[in-house]
């Protein structure tokens, strides 16, 4: 797990910057995209929401 203090804070502020972007209009879009990345980068076809869950916690934090 990557409970690396400078990871937090990577995701913190990519989250607060696509946040103040006007092409998302609600929190659940960002999280969508924090999850995409997550599904590419791990290269996972199937996956429950606990999976994910736990792989999104590895790579952001």
């Amino acid at each position: 797990m990557s409970k690396k203090p400078e990871f937090i804070l990577a995701s913190y502020v990519t989250y607060k910057e696509l946040h103040k972007c006007e092409k998302y209009r609600s929190q659940y879009q960002i999280l969508a995209k924090f999850i995409k990345y997550a599904i590419y980068e791990k290269r996972v076809y199937q996956f429950s929401s606990i999976e994910i869950r736990k792989i999104v916690e590895d790579l952001f934090g």
